[in-house]
């Protein structure tokens, strides 16, 4: 149609208005409904996005280059001209006209959709106009959050830095610089659909969200000594930087928007998968490979080369390996489709469950107990010894856990987290950020004899490398329901550990205080209870 940025960001939004933002979204003056109006009334043309001016700027007054007007009401229908080709305007959709039976652009469809009703009346299928609480109404959420056709889903870019590498500047000061990065997106898809809330200055309506430019970061030195590899950074909150925001796709189209079920149960409970990928709850949909894959053995624990270091960073023996460096991937079919490249270490028992975070390898070891390995120069070749149980003496770092027969450790995020820095009340309120919950300061080891152990590894996010001993913050195995446990996963403050009873789930809220809670663990409290009775 010829629309173009300027027909929807003015003067303002391009040039701003003296004030400083601390996110793009709350610098925009305009919103949907100033041309498009809402279901329950028409369009005032006059702006009321977050930086809009009290009262909003009359935009009935703009005027294109050669003087007409750009935005023109004729007999009932708002037009608006374009502010780039003389010859080309197009009538305003209007949202009243949408769900007004009669009207021309009546549609059935987007009228029950729009003046559907919250609560159990929106339950039975009530919809009309006039009603005081609509399920979709305008305040709750955006436009677009329907009204997309696609969005870009990034999982993220690896900024590899190359020093001595002499390049130019290219942002603010200008200047050359001895080191380089290059910018690689890891995953720029268009299949995901995730929906979450707007901050305050978009008044918290549902929106959806993609990746907020989300960074692992590498650094090779002037010897070639790749001193980290794909670490993402810690925000001074203490939280990862692989984090999610509220995201205009700007791709509306006239014909394409979300149906129910892209956010709703279908009736035919076809669409688990689509609900838990809106709902931010991960399906493994897109995972980030990083270089190495990472092993326990009978009696040792390795780091396994699985990807190409150049970018794109080809799993070695893919499809994008095949494509992208066809001579590496000759080799590798010479090679019998063996991977030629790994480091490891003895390991005090048979490692039956693994885990990494950050620098560091969390490793379960049978009567070896819990292990947790410094791997921060896995890719360094200056370093002979890539996996070590310390990087100083026993003396100043002990990371094993001691137990009679560790089977599984599990994390409740694999992302580098520092929950000790996120205890400023005062700051969460500025940065409008929430509490940690306190599993996040744990590490979960269960061991078949001695049930669930939980560990504190908040030490090895605090910069300070003089406290790094770990031990148990506590033992939980009541009426012993998690004899003969051998593994353990962590959904929200739940732990699942299947163990010989069965499946024993295991509520964390307060993690020094952990609770039986269903399935095996109830049926113990049970058979506890009767036998108090009988005796």
């Amino acid at each position: 149609m010829g629309f173009h940025c300027v027909d929807c960001h003015f003067a303002q939004d391009m040039h701003g208005n003296g004030h400083l933002y601390g996110e793009v979204a709350a610098a925009v003056e305009v919103d949907c409904r100033d041309c498009h109006g809402t279901a329950d009334r028409y369009p005032t043309l006059r702006t009321s996005g977050p930086a809009a001016r009290p009262g909003g700027m009359d935009m009935a007054l703009l005027r294109t280059q050669d003087g007409r007007k750009r935005f023109e009401w004729r007999e009932g229908k708002l037009f608006q001209r374009s502010a780039i080709y003389p010859d080309r305007e197009w009538e305003m959709s209007l949202v009243k006209d949408t769900v007004t039976p009669g009207n021309a652009h009546y549609n059935e469809k987007a009228a029950r959709a729009k003046l559907m009703l919250t609560g159990e009346a929106g339950q039975k299928g009530q919809w009309g106009p006039g009603g005081k609480d609509y399920a979709h109404a305008d305040e709750k959420m955006t436009c677009f959050t329907c009204h997309l056709s696609w969005t870009t889903s990034c999982g993220g870019c690896h900024l590899p830095i190359q020093a001595n590498w002499k390049t130019e500047r290219q942002h603010y000061e200008g200047g050359e610089t001895r080191n380089y990065a290059t910018y690689n997106r890891q995953v720029a898809r268009d299949e995901m659909f995730q929906l979450g809330k707007h901050g305050p200055a978009k008044g918290g309506r549902i929106a959806p969200m993609r990746s907020s430019s989300a960074l692992v970061l590498s650094s090779t030195n002037i010897n070639r000594e790749r001193i980290y590899i794909q670490q993402p950074p810690v925000a001074a909150s203490g939280f990862s930087s692989q984090a999610f925001a509220p995201h205009y796709p700007h791709t509306e189209r006239k014909t394409e928007t979300k149906g129910c079920s892209d956010c709703h149960v279908s009736d035919a409970n076809d669409n688990n998968a689509i609900m838990a990928q809106m709902l931010l709850h991960g399906t493994n949909f897109v995972n980030f490979v990083g270089f190495n894959a990472w092993m326990g053995e009978e009696r040792h624990v390795q780091a396994v080369q699985v990807t190409e270091w150049e970018e794109p960073q080809a799993v070695i023996g893919s499809y994008l390996h095949r494509y992208a460096y066809p001579d590496w991937y000759a080799d590798h079919e010479k090679r019998g489709r063996r991977l030629p490249e790994a480091h490891d270490h003895a390991a005090r028992g048979p490692s039956g469950c693994v885990a990494i975070r950050g620098e560091y390898f969390f490793s379960a070891e049978g009567a070896g107990g819990l292990r947790v390995y410094d791997v921060a120069s896995i890719a360094n070749k200056g370093i002979s010894q890539r996996i070590i149980t310390a990087p100083f003496s026993p003396l100043g770092h002990d990371t094993h856990v001691a137990s009679r027969n560790a089977t599984c450790v599990a994390l409740p995020t694999n992302q580098p987290i520092a929950p000790e820095r996120n205890r400023g009340e005062l700051m969460r309120v500025t940065n409008q950020e929430q509490a940690f919950h306190p599993i996040y300061h744990y590490a979960l080891m269960t061991d078949a004899e001695e049930g669930l152990i939980l560990v504190d590894v908040n030490t090895l996010a605090d910069g300070e490398p003089r406290n790094n001993f770990l031990k148990r913050a506590v033992t939980w195995n009541e009426g012993g329901i998690l004899r003969g446990a051998r593994h353990v996963t962590l959904g929200g403050r739940y732990a699942y550990v299947a163990a010989a009873a069965g499946l024993v789930v295991v509520d964390l809220d307060d993690p020094l205080r952990p609770k039986g809670r269903g399935g095996a663990a109830q049926g113990a409290r049970a058979r506890a209870s009767s036998s108090a009775t009988s005796s």
